[in-house]
């Protein structure tokens, strides 16, 4: 197995991230305060407990627990959830409108943990739209977070339907591959990541890519892991989890000039501080020796 040696100099420089899926997602599109006032008006009821003024913008889960975690609300390279059903005229109806906006009310209510709440705004995103994919796709994740065992079993049927309703909304491609990782199903979960990692223009596509990498590696597809993480590295050079699945990879194949390489470059994405990462500090070990060996 040979990667491509053609390692360009990074383009810019993130935190290490610890080997996680990208994390089930809840994208709301506007601030918590406008989505209240814009439900008043529009919907004609008071909504209470207003939580934050900053939009969510992420929501993946972990490679170990695949438990979601808590969002940040403008760290996570996500964007908004888009409604995946509009009228026949290319304009939202009232009702679509509606289910948007308590899906991205309930969205907030699942960054901070009110599940009850996020439920209840979802029931009433269902009986405003019955046909809103993301609302779905969010009860999906909401019911996976809550993690019993009867709602991680009815968590299934919302991603399912919601690809039902859309099968272009890649959002739900990747959460529910999420889910199919964490009830050990890995190889659908793979199929699901794949389409996701595939679609050009989802903001998410770098993410799934990492899942659908990370996931290879759990079912011992190396071939299939190494493509997907120099396809994460060609769009994304600073991409931390790229660099250390690769390096892993190219120290077990014995390619060590690469590995070296490969180091050398994450050690600048991390401004020389690798001690703080001990896998980074054990790949470094490594490489020293067979060095020596060599």
């Amino acid at each position: 197995m040979t990667v491509n040696n053609e390692y360009d100099r990074h383009d810019s420089c993130q935190e290490a991230r610890r080997y996680q899926y990208n994390t089930l997602e809840f994208k709301p599109r506007h601030s918590f305060k406008r989505l209240i006032l814009t439900a008043s008006i529009l919907l004609g009821v008071p909504l209470l407990g207003c939580q934050t003024n900053s939009s969510v913008n992420g929501f993946d889960s972990q490679v170990t627990s695949q438990t979601a975690g808590q969002p940040n609300a403008s760290s996570l390279n996500n964007t908004n959830i888009t409604a995946s059903n509009r009228s026949k005229s290319g304009t939202k109806s009232n009702q679509q409108q509606a289910a948007e906006i308590r899906t991205q009310i309930a969205a907030q209510y699942l960054r901070d943990r009110q599940l009850d709440e996020a439920s209840r705004q979802l029931q009433m995103a269902f009986n405003a739209d019955a046909d809103y994919a993301p609302a779905y796709d969010m009860m999906g994740v909401l019911l996976q977070q809550e993690g019993s065992a009867d709602n991680l079993l009815n968590a299934e049927a919302y991603f399912l339907k919601a690809i039902a309703l859309d099968a272009q909304f890649m959002q739900a491609h990747n959460n529910y591959g999420v889910y199919l990782s964490k009830v050990g199903k890995p190889q659908q979960a793979i199929e699901h990541f794949k389409i996701a990692g595939s679609a050009l223009g989802y903001y998410g596509r770098i993410g799934a890519l990492e899942n659908l990498g990370l996931t290879a590696l759990k079912v011992g597809d190396r071939q299939l892991a190494t493509d997907t993480f120099v396809r994460v590295l060609g769009s994304e050079r600073g991409n931390i989890t790229a660099h250390i699945e690769l390096i892993d990879i190219l120290i077990d194949s014995k390619q060590v000039e690469q590995a070296k390489n490969l180091y050398n470059e994450l050690l600048i994405l991390l401004n020389d501080q690798p001690n703080r990462h001990p896998r980074i500090v054990s790949q470094g070990i490594r490489l020293s020796q067979l060095s020596a060996d060599s």
